[in-house]
Parts: structure tokens; sequence; C-alpha cells
């Protein structure tokens, strides 16, 4: 695999990437953006997709891409990841909170207030570099044309399916205007960046 021990816009958080030398390709993973379906679409239709992890390694690709996701949504995605996951099975802090019952606004105030941080929640500012193109979620689940013309596949192509969420709720049924506030100060630098609106009525 071609790519530079350093690069002029390094990520600040480590994560996966799928690459293709072929393609001249390279994807950067933000957990809860849709990134299993981008992975699986790269694995299944380019053949020499490798995956790595490693933001000490940041390849040298000019199509640097990602997916991105209303941050609003995220945080709720995250929020159910915590409460069902195995991941968490082993955190001590996981069992001691309840988690399988926490609330939207307890798990807002121990996760994106720091008391008990984990990569999945983080900033997705951090998982890319500033020359990184980015495809929003919510365009792609519409029409993901843009995204596989620039991915060199065909238009044509079905996405694979994504993984569900356990529960399927609304927003304005989730949110307070506390939790609100809470997450568009915690996700700010991701409304700017990605460009979504800090209406919570827009991410619905």
């Amino acid at each position: 695999m071609q790519c530079l021990m350093e690069c002029c816009n390094p990520v600040k958080t480590e994560t996966y990437v799928a690459a293709s030398d072929a393609y001249n390709l390279a994807y950067f993973k933000i957990p809860k953006c849709g990134s299993s379906t981008i992975m699986t679409l790269m694995e299944e239709n380019i053949e020499d997709t490798e995956f790595y992890r490693g933001s000490h390694i940041v390849p040298f690709y000019i199509n640097l891409f990602t997916t991105c996701r209303n941050p609003f949504r995220r945080a709720v995605s995250n929020w159910l990841f915590f409460k069902h996951d195995k991941l968490f099975n082993d955190y001590k802090l996981a069992r001691y909170h309840d988690r399988h019952n926490i609330t939207f606004e307890d798990w807002v105030r121990m996760a994106l207030q720091g008391v008990f941080w984990n990569h999945h929640w983080e900033p997705a500012v951090n998982f890319v570099s500033k020359r990184t193109k980015f495809f929003k979620l919510e365009d792609i689940q519409k029409d993901p044309t843009a995204l596989l013309e620039f991915m060199g596949l065909s238009p044509s192509l079905q996405l694979p399916h994504e993984r569900k969420a356990k529960e399927d709720l609304k927003l304005k049924d989730v949110y307070t205007p506390v939790t609100e506030s809470l997450v568009a100060k915690a996700y700010m630098k991701d409304f700017e960046r990605f460009g979504y609106s800090l209406s919570l009525e827009d991410a619905e």
C-alpha cells in the first residue's frame, strides 16, 4: 500500500480506513455515520480494498472521503448503541449506570461531558483531515449516485443494507431543550464543518 508516514493535514483521532491503490481511494470511518455500509460496499466491489487502523499512518491518496451524519441524530444513535451493544458489557462505569435503562439526558451528561468518553461519540471532525471530502448520510440514503460516482463505481449499484438501531425514535420525543443545547455544544465543530443546521426540527 502506498502511504506516507506524515500528511500535511493529519487526522486527530485514530480510526479505521478502507483503501484501494487501484482506485486511489481512501475512506475514513466515522463511527455511527453509515461506515459499515461504505466499508462493505468497498469490500464487495473494489478487489484490492485493504483495511487498517492508525492515524499515525495517513494514506496519501488523491481521493480521501468520509460519510457524516447530523450530530443530533448521531448522538441518539450512540445512546442506543451504548444501551444495547455488548461492546460495553465489561465497562464498570457502564454497569454502574444501568446502561440498558439509561435515559438520553443521563447519557448525554455522562458521555458528552467527558465522564465516560469513548471514540464512538467523539466529534466527527477529529476523524478526518482538512482535505477529506464528505458525503452526508442523509443525502446518500435518498440518492447515492454522487457517492458512487466519486468512488468510481456504477451509479446503478445498490448499497448494502445498513445496521438498524434497535429502537426507532423521533427526535422530538427524545430531546429536551437541555439535551438539545448540550449536544449542540459538544458537536459545534461538526455542525460547522459539515454544514448542518442547529435547528432540531431540520434534523427530523
